[in-house]
C-alpha cells in the first residue's frame, strides 16, 4: 500500500514539473482548428460540449476570398483572405476589430502561439501579427518555398516548407535557432506527438513517396519512417501513444508510435476519396473523417469498430471538428451540421445557403465559418436568444489593488424567469489573485453582477485569462462562456501616454507621445471618436525610428495605428512617433480617449492608463464652383467635365439651367412626381431651402412649405426640366456669378 501511494506521488511531481500551466493562452478555453491545436487532432477541450440547436448569431464582410482556415483566441477570430488580407473579429458581435492588407497571397493555414498570428505568404515569406491590433512584428523570408502549414506550440512556431525545410520561429520576435532539411518534399501538415505524460520532442510529416517521418526536432533527425499504401493529404492525428493515419483512398490505420506495431487497419468503403481532414472527439475515444461524397463515418480509436455512419447528400472537403461529444461538419452546399458522438443522430442544422470555404473553429460556444463570398458567421445555441458579456473585457490592475468587472446577462422573453448561476474559471494560482461574484453567484435574464477582483500585494506582472461560465438550472438550456484578461501590472512599469490635439486649416491633428516606454519594439495606438463628429484622413509618421507604420481606420468610432521602432530590438525611453489627422464632419464637441497596447520583451502584454482631450470641432467644408456656359452642352463641377442632355438657354431675358443637374451637382436629391408633373428638391447644403417644390407651367413653387412667385415657369427641354438661374441662386443656397464675356454662369457653394 506504502508503495503504491509512494509511486502515485512520483507521477504527480513529475506531472507538475512537465505540465506547465499555460494561462497567458488560455489552452482550456480557446481552440483552432490548424491553427494553435499543435497535435492537429481536430478537437477541442473535453469540457465543451454541443447539446442544442444552433442559429446564425451574426454576420461580417471579410473583404474577399476567404483562406482556408480561422483562428480563435481571446475572444478574437481572426480570417485572412487569399489575396493577403487578415482581420480580427470580436467573437461575440462579429465587430471588425482591425485588418491588415499584407498585398501578398496566404500560402496556407494561419497559426497562433503565445498571441501572436503567423501568417504563412506565397514565396516563402512569413510575418507574425499581433492578435489585438493586426501589426506586423515580425517577418522571415529566407526560404523560396512556401509554408505547407506552421504548427504552434506554446512560445513558438515550427514551419515546414513545401520543399521539406523544418525550422522553430519564436512566436514572439520570429528569431529561428534552428533549421534542418529533410530532402523531400512535403504533402501534408506536420502534427505533434507526445508519449505519455513527457514531450518526446518528435513531429509527424507526410513527405512525397507516400510515407511520414517521424521527426525529433531536438536532436534534427529522422527518428524511424513508414510507408503508405497510397497517398495521404492530411495531417497524422495524434492521439496517447497512437497515430491514426487516413489515406486519400479511404484506408484508416492505427500505428503505435514507438513500436510501429499495427494495431487495425481496414477500408472505409469502396470506391471513395477523402478531402476534409478527419478529427477525433468524445474524450479521444472516436475518429471521424468524410468522404467527397458526402458520407460521415465513426469510429472507435482502440479497435476500429465502426459505431455509426450517415449520409449528408452533398460532398464534403472542408475538415471535421470534435466538440465534446458532437462531431461538426460542413457540407460544400453551406450546411453546417452536428452529429451525435453515440449514435450519429442529427444534433443541428444549419443552413448557409452558399459554399463553405473556410475550416470551422469553436470557442466559447461560438462557431465560426466563412462562405466562399466573403461573409464570416458567427454561430451558437437558440437558448432563448441569451449572452453574456463582460465590462470590460480586459482590465489593469495594481499589485495590492482591486477592480471591479460587470458580468451582464441578457436574453429574451422566453427565459426571463429562469435562473442561472455564474463561476469563474482559469485563475492560476501563482497569479495571486482572488475572485468575488457579488452580492451573489445567482443571475437572471437583463440583471448585472459584479466580478470583484483583488491582487496580492506580491502578485507578478503578467497577463492572465480567465472566463466566466454561466448554466442554467434548467438543463435544456445550453451553458455560456465569456472570456476576459486581467493584466497585471506596477504604476512604475506602465507607460505614460499623451494626447496632444491642435487645429491646422480646420483639421484637428491629434499627436501621440510617449515617456519612459520600454517595450519589445512596437505599440498600438487606438483613438476612439465620435463618428457623428469626427473622420480620420490620415497618420504622418514624425519620428525616424518608426519603420513599420500601419493604421486602419475601417470600424467607426476607432483610428487604430500600429507603429513597430526597428526589426529585431526592444524599445526603450522617450517618442513622439505619429500624429492622426481627423476633419470634422460636424460642429460640436468630442472627447478624444486613447488606449495603447504595447508588450513586454517576453511579448506579455503591457499596459497604459487611458488619456483623454476634448476638441472643439468645426465642420470642415471645401468650396466647390459648378460652371454652365449658354448653348455649351459641356459644364463643369470644379475641374470634372459633364455632359448635359441639355444645354443652358436664354428665354425671355432668364437664364435657363437644368435642375437635376444643378441639384445632384450639389449632392441635392431630386424626385419627379409623374401624376403632378413636379419636381421635388431635397437640399442637402447647410444653406438654403430644405424642400422645394416646382410644377411645369406654373410660375408658383413650395419653399419649405411656403408659396413662392418665380420670374420664369419650369418648362422641359429635350425631356429634361430646366429653370431660371435667378430662382436657383435665391433658394438653393449658393452664390451665383455671370461673365458676359464668356456668357458663362457659375454656382458656388461649400460643403
Amino acid at each position: 500500500m506504502n508503495k503504491r501511494i509512494t509511486i502515485l506521488l512520483v507521477v504527480f511531481l513529475l506531472a507538475s514539473i512537465v505540465l506547465p500551466v499555460t494561462a497567458s493562452n488560455n489552452y482550456l478555453t480557446d481552440w483552432v482548428c490548424f491553427q494553435r491545436d499543435e497535435y492537429r487532432r481536430g478537437q477541442t477541450d473535453n469540457r465543451q460540449y454541443i447539446t442544442a440547436a444552433q442559429e446564425v448569431q451574426w454576420t461580417a464582410d471579410i473583404g474577399g476570398t476567404p483562406a482556408r482556415t480561422i483562428i480563435v483566441g481571446k475572444n478574437i477570430a481572426v480570417v485572412g483572405t487569399t489575396d493577403g488580407k487578415v482581420s480580427g473579429f470580436n467573437l461575440s458581435s462579429g465587430e471588425r476589430l482591425w485588418t491588415n492588407d499584407l498585398k501578398i497571397n496566404i500560402a496556407s493555414d494561419l497559426a497562433l502561439s503565445n498571441e501572436f498570428v503567423c501568417v504563412p505568404l506565397e514565396g516563402g515569406k512569413v510575418v507574425g501579427l499581433d492578435l489585438y491590433t493586426g501589426g506586423v512584428f515580425w517577418e522571415m523570408n529566407d526560404d523560396d518555398s512556401s509554408v505547407i502549414s506552421p504548427l504552434p506550440t506554446y512560445s513558438q512556431f515550427f514551419t515546414v516548407t513545401e520543399d521539406g525545410t523544418v525550422r522553430s520561429l519564436q512566436s514572439a520576435d520570429g528569431k529561428s535557432y534552428w533549421k534542418h532539411n529533410l530532402e523531400t518534399k512535403v504533402v501534408a501538415p506536420p502534427s505533434m506527438l507526445t508519449s505519455g505524460i513527457t514531450n518526446v520532442s518528435q513531429m509527424v510529416i507526410p513527405v512525397e513517396g507516400n510515407k511520414i517521418l517521424i521527426f525529433n526536432y531536438q536532436e534534427q533527425t529522422i527518428d524511424w519512417e513508414y510507408s503508405l499504401d497510397g497517398p495521404s493529404s492530411h495531417p497524422v492525428i495524434p492521439t496517447g501513444e497512437s497515430l491514426i493515419v487516413t489515406e486519400d483512398s479511404g484506408r484508416v490505420f492505427c500505428l503505435d508510435s514507438r513500436s510501429k506495431q499495427l494495431y487495425w487497419n481496414h477500408q472505409i468503403d469502396e470506391n471513395i476519396t477523402i478531402e476534409s481532414t478527419p478529427t477525433i472527439f468524445n474524450s479521444y475515444g472516436f475518429y471521424a473523417c468524410a468522404s467527397t461524397d458526402g458520407k460521415v463515418y465513426a469510429y472507435r480509436i482502440g479497435d476500429g469498430y465502426k459505431l455509426w455512419f450517415t449520409d449528408t447528400k452533398s460532398s464534403i472537403t472542408q475538415p471535421l471538428i470534435g466538440v465534446g461529444q458532437s462531431v461538426i461538419v460542413c457540407t460544400d452546399d453551406g450546411h453546417i451540421k452536428g452529429f451525435h458522438a453515440q449514435d450519429g443522430s442529427l444534433v443541428f442544422d444549419v443552413s448557409l445557403e452558399e459554399k463553405i470555404s473556410s475550416a470551422p473553429s469553436f470557442s466559447s460556444g461560438v462557431i465560426v465559418v466563412a462562405t466562399e463570398s466573403g461573409k464570416l458567421y458567427g454561430i451558437s445555441a437558440v437558448g432563448g436568444g441569451s449572452k453574456l458579456s463582460l465590462d470590460p473585457e480586459i482590465v489593469v490592475i495594481n499589485p495590492g489593488g482591486e477592480v471591479d468587472v460587470k458580468i451582464k446577462l441578457d436574453g429574451s422573453e422566453e427565459i426571463a424567469e429562469e435562473k442561472f448561476y455564474l463561476t469563474p474559471r482559469g485563475f492560476p494560482c501563482r497569479c495571486k489573485i482572488t475572485r468575488d461574484i457579488k452580492p451573489d453567484n445567482i443571475i437572471k435574464v437583463n440583471e448585472e453582477k459584479t466580478l470583484h477582483l483583488t491582487a496580492d500585494d506580491k502578485a507578478p506582472s503578467y497577463a492572465y485569462d480567465y472566463n466566466i461560465l454561466c448554466k442554467s438550472y434548467n438543463p435544456s438550456i445550453p451553458e455560456m462562456v465569456v472570456n476576459g484578461v486581467i493584466l497585471v501590472a506596477t504604476e512604475s512599469s506602465m507607460m505614460k501616454v499623451f494626447m496632444n490635439p491642435t487645429v491646422e486649416d480646420k483639421m484637428h491633428k491629434v499627436g501621440v507621445e510617449f515617456e519612459g516606454a520600454s517595450f519589445l519594439k512596437s505599440f498600438c495606438s487606438v483613438i476612439s471618436y465620435d463618428p457623428e463628429v469626427l473622420e480620420p484622413v490620415s497618420v504622418t509618421k514624425t519620428m525616424p525610428l518608426a519603420k513599420n507604420l500601419y493604421w486602419d481606420f475601417g470600424t467607426p468610432g476607432k483610428a487604430r495605428v500600429f507603429v513597430s521602432f526597428t526589426e529585431s530590438e526592444p524599445y526603450n525611453g522617450d517618442g513622439s512617433p505619429f500624429e492622426v489627422m481627423f476633419k470634422g464632419i460636424a460642429t460640436g464637441t468630442d472627447t478624444l480617449k486613447m488606449d495603447i497596447f504595447a508588450r513586454s520583451n517576453s511579448g506579455t502584454i503591457i499596459p497604459a492608463r487611458s488619456v483623454e482631450a476634448e476638441v472643439n470641432v468645426e465642420k470642415s467644408t471645401t468650396k466647390h464652383v459648378v460652371s454652365l456656359q449658354i448653348n455649351n452642352p459641356v459644364a463643369k463641377i470644379d475641374d470634372t467635365e459633364v455632359t448635359l442632355d441639355v444645354a443652358p438657354y436664354i428665354k425671355a431675358g432668364r437664364t435657363m439651367v437644368p435642375l437635376r443637374f444643378v441639384g445632384e451637382a450639389m449632392g441635392a436629391g431630386v424626385e419627379w412626381i409623374d401624376s403632378e408633373r413636379a419636381v421635388v428638391y431635397t437640399n442637402t447644403l447647410e444653406t438654403g431651402a430644405r424642400s422645394i417644390k416646382v410644377w411645369i407651367g406654373k410660375t408658383t413653387a413650395l419653399v419649405d412649405g411656403a408659396e413662392m412667385e418665380m420670374d420664369a415657369a419650369p418648362e422641359i427641354n429635350n425631356g429634361r426640366t430646366c429653370v431660371g438661374v435667378s430662382f436657383v441662386s435665391k433658394n438653393f443656397g449658393v452664390e451665383t456669378g455671370w461673365d458676359g464675356t464668356t456668357k458663362t454662369v457659375t454656382l458656388s457653394y461649400e460643403n
